[in-house]
């Protein structure tokens, strides 16, 4: 095994972060939410949703509110 030198590591990350993200279901967390798809979900719609579905425990909503949370400001 070769150990990971920081130029291996930096260019490891560079590709990684270059990598197209699929989405598998497009429109889902728009029809959750009531949000017409093709409009922005308000973030404190976002907030407010996330913290009740933490609560009630619909883990594939939580991972859908936290994904369009962190990757909202990237688009």
């Amino acid at each position: 095994m070769q150990p990971i030198n920081a130029q291996s590591a930096v260019k490891a990350h560079q590709e990684a972060a270059t990598k197209p993200i699929h989405i598998k279901h497009p429109g889902a967390l728009h029809k959750e939410l009531h949000v017409p798809e093709g409009q922005h979900i308000p973030v404190k719609e976002l907030h407010s949703k996330l913290a009740s579905t933490k609560k009630s425990g619909n883990v594939k909503l939580e991972k859908r509110l936290v994904f369009a949370e962190n990757f909202g400001h990237k688009h």
